[in-house]
């Protein structure tokens, strides 16, 4: 089955800054979809010819991450929806950059 659809498929990643903390606070994505990924690298890269302003493409980053990540771990009772009010804008892009590069696999999460 393919990752992008397989519920059981998931990584997690977390801040640098949380590196050393027990336990340490995570977030658990879904694999992007091909169509998902072209769309947040468009994002990634300034192709934003269809956002007016800051906010904008600030939520349209969080909207981003919000339809890949599936839970938050070690966070107390914090909500996926909760992302604009639990990061700061380095964590913000930290954690896109960290869930783009998740969502590459390698050849062991592939099966190989």
């Amino acid at each position: 089955m393919p990752l992008a659809i397989d519920p059981q498929n998931t990584f997690r990643v977390w801040l640098d800054s949380d590196a050393d903390i027990k336990p340490r606070p995570e977030f658990e994505f879904r694999y992007l979809t091909g169509r998902q990924f072209m769309a947040i690298v468009d994002l990634r890269d300034g192709d934003t010819d269809n956002i007016d302003s800051g906010s904008e493409l600030l939520e349209s980053i969080y909207k981003a991450m919000s339809e890949s990540l599936c839970q938050l771990h070690h966070m107390g009772d914090h909500s996926i929806t909760e992302l604009p009010d639990l990061l700061t804008m380095p964590e913000t892009m930290e954690l896109f950059d960290k869930m783009l590069a998740g969502s590459m696999p390698d050849g062991e999460t592939l099966g190989k």
